[in-house]
């Protein structure tokens, strides 16, 4: 397995990985930001080099998916499902009882792997992202 703990070095990888892979990036200030909080938790996956990366949030028992990028060319091979997992893993041994995140409306990729690992849509934010698109809001909780 090519998944690792994610740490404040790994900001300008992960910041190449979101400018590539995702349609509204997180700025490096803003990834570096949070990989210096201790309420941040993250994972990269590598090859030779960072192709993937999973940011989360935690407070108390509650945590939040803050960003999930995979390179284009590294999509389809489980990479995204890998660190969806190893973050599940990491709340199942801790006081994480349950998690949320927001998706593109239009995303059906992402939807359909939080739908496999048992997160349910539990809600919608009308316009929420800057081109107009809906978010979903899916809930994960501890089996």
């Amino acid at each position: 397995m090519n998944i690792r703990r994610a740490h404040p070095d790994d900001a300008p990888a992960i910041a190449e990985v979101e400018n590539r892979a995702a349609r509204n990036p997180w700025s490096f200030d803003s990834i570096a930001k949070h990989l210096a909080l201790d309420s941040t938790e993250a994972w990269v996956w590598e090859s030779a080099s960072v192709e993937a990366h999973l940011l989360t949030s935690k407070a108390a028992e509650v945590a939040e998916v803050l960003t999930i990028a995979v390179l284009p060319q590294a999509r389809r091979q489980g990479i995204g499902r890998a660190l969806l997992r190893a973050a599940e893993a990491k709340w199942r041994s801790g006081v994480v009882t349950e998690a949320f995140l927001e998706v593109r409306a239009d995303n059906v990729e992402a939807k359909s792997l939080y739908i496999g690992q048992g997160w349910v849509q539990v809600g919608e934010r009308k316009r929420y992202y800057r081109d107009g698109c809906d978010a979903h809001i899916f809930h994960w909780s501890r089996p």
